[in-house]
């Protein structure tokens, strides 16, 4: 470190750090659909709020607890169970609650970045040290005394900016890599909607023809109705597709000549272990559960943890495997039924016990069109539904077997792939890019903050990545 540099306890260089509203202020009944965001430990990513799910208050409950409210530059954190995890509040969050289970950290501006403390909270040194000193046998507990404790980095205000806008500008690239790959997520799936559940294409092509309409599909109709006179509807890909309906008990109107399936006639399931806490945490590969399934469906791998030790076989994860959650630990239901698949760039990983693996070993089908079958709204639905249990729901095997569906032919299937094929190349170039300059920032950060990596030196590696 340079001589200007100090080493202090987090609690000196902070304006205050503050516990959210408890249980008695706050009850589960405030909590309204439109208001206030309020922060809870399930909305703390990686250095990132996240909205998904987001509880929200009244303005009126807001100013009744004006004092646990977040402004740009604080720092959230978990108080219980993730505790190395925290959050940088960003200008669009200013206003919003610091939620019942999170601590506020709020920094002296004359001494501190918040932005550079954020990055040095994330570091390897930061986050064992909180783990270390958290409170609780069972589940890990933080508290104000605990994190003002933390030893701290306190370069001069220039070189925490510096360092901040070194590693800054890589993670905005990660996040911008993110958003992206949601969005190319969204349209490949808006397209499966459109073609496998709406069954615009035979709309199109029954329109065209003027073949009768079911009376239960003259809405969706005359929406595909403009889309023809505006000349936006798809009338290359609707050449697949046939130009009327049948009707089938299961699902009522399909596209002519589809077969009713289910998921059972296709796949079976393979679930998973428990795993020893010892080995936890040790090198190898990934443990993947419900910690990898993202709310309402798809991969999430902020959170991932490895294991050292064995496991059998069969319950190993590999790039392109599915995996399905058939339980919720929440009333919610979020995750229940919610689906995932392993990106090209997680090379294996063990299954948890609370998922189950897809085995396709029955009747041919695309992958693909099962696993998007199973991100769509109306499986979502079909699972709350069916599920069972009050405060751990969930979905029996057989009814998970029993989700039916229209299936299309090989050649709509292969149609639907190639369509969505450049979408997949993109979206591999994305998380293949961003793992590269995840890696990168990880790496300058202890580097910068240990002062053994000059900021010149890191600024030109930052570029160069950027480039």
């Amino acid at each position: 470190m340079g001589s200007e540099w100090q080493e202090v306890l987090l609690g000196e260089a902070c304006e205050s750090i503050q516990t959210g509203p408890f249980g008695s202020q706050l009850h589960q009944s405030d909590y309204v659909a439109e208001g206030i965001p309020s922060i809870m430990p399930v909305n703390i990513s990686d250095n990132r709020i996240t909205t998904d799910g987001i509880a929200r208050i009244t303005e009126a409950d807001a100013q009744r607890l004006s004092k646990y409210l977040v402004k740009t530059g604080d720092v959230v954190y978990s108080r219980r169970g993730d505790v190395e995890r925290r959050a940088l509040v960003r200008e669009g969050e200013d206003g919003w609650l610091c939620g019942t289970g999170c601590l506020r950290v709020r920094f002296d501006k004359k001494l501190v970045d918040s932005e550079y403390a954020s990055f040095q909270l994330g570091s390897p040194f930061a986050r064992e040290w909180i783990v270390r000193h958290a409170v609780g046998a069972t589940m890990p507990n933080l508290n104000t005394s605990i994190l003002s404790a933390l030893p701290f980095i306190l370069p001069p205000l220039p070189e925490q900016k510096a360092i901040a806008y070194i590693l800054g500008s890589l993670d905005d690239k990660i996040e911008l890599n993110r958003r992206m790959n949601a969005t190319l997520e969204g349209l490949a799936q808006a397209l499966f909607q459109s073609w496998f559940v709406d069954f615009d294409p035979v709309l199109d092509n029954a329109l065209a023809a003027g073949n009768p309409i079911p009376d239960e599909l003259t809405d969706r109709a005359a929406v595909r109705r403009q889309a023809l006179d505006n000349g936006t509807a798809n009338r290359k890909a609707a050449q697949h597709f046939p130009a009327t309906f049948q009707f089938t008990e299961e699902l009522g109107w399909i596209p002519e000549g589809w077969e009713i399936s289910c998921v059972g006639n296709h796949v079976s399931l393979q679930r998973g272990k428990t795993y020893k806490s010892s080995l936890k945490g040790l090198p190898g590969p990934y443990l993947l559960g419900l910690g990898a399934i993202q709310r309402n469906g798809g991969f999430k791998e902020d959170k991932l943890i490895t294991y050292g030790g064995d496991s059998p076989d069969n319950i190993t994860l590999e790039p392109g495997d599915i995996f399905v959650s058939l339980k919720d630990l929440t009333q919610a239901a979020d995750l229940l039924g919610s689906v995932a698949r392993i990106p090209p760039h997680i090379p294996s990983g063990r299954l948890t016990q609370d998922t189950v693996k897809l085995v396709f070993d029955k009747r041919p089908i695309s992958t693909d069109y099962i696993y998007n079958s199973l991100l769509t709204p109306r499986y979502r639905t079909y699972c709350k539904d069916y599920s069972t249990g009050t405060t751990n729901l969930g979905l029996a095997r057989e009814d998970f077997f029993s989700y039916p569906f229209a299936k299309p032919t090989d050649l709509i299937q292969s149609t639907y792939e190639s369509f969505v094929q450049s979408t997949k190349l993109k979206h591999q170039s994305n998380t293949a890019e961003e793992k590269t300059l995840t890696n990168l920032r990880d790496t300058l950060l202890p580097q910068l903050i240990s002062g053994e990596l000059r900021i010149p030196d890191a600024a030109e590696l930052a570029e160069d990545a950027l480039a």
